[in-house]
């Protein structure tokens, strides 16, 4: 029995619009996916950043490259959870089936 690649990387999206998080446990396991696809908007953001060229006169040297980074990290965050990338959702559908599970937290 033979299955076609496209078959195996359908995913259904209506699943992910659907309201969810009941739990204590997995509104915990969404935030910690929406900060890692923060994490990962950011990073995209960053490298989109480095392509925009500085010149001399408007150059605020190491104060405007801390203030941007800090605001990227924000704008990170709320891009993550208003955007709708779908990774969080795709991150949170992967590991909910082991939120149920007693494992001890690593410290």
């Amino acid at each position: 029995m033979e299955v076609s690649a496209s078959a195996l990387y359908q995913i259904d999206y209506q699943k992910f619009s659907a309201p969810r998080l009941s739990g204590e446990k997995d509104d915990r396991l969404y935030r910690t996916a929406q900060e890692f696809e923060a994490i990962f908007v950011k990073q995209m953001l960053q490298s989109m950043r480095k392509t925009v060229q500085k010149n001399d006169l408007l150059d605020g040297g190491f104060a405007e490259e801390l203030y941007q980074d800090m605001l990227y990290d924000e704008y990170a965050l709320l891009m993550a959870k208003t955007a709708n990338f779908g990774l969080a959702d795709l991150i949170y559908e992967r590991y909910e089936q082991y939120a149920d599970e007693k494992t001890p937290v690593a410290q």
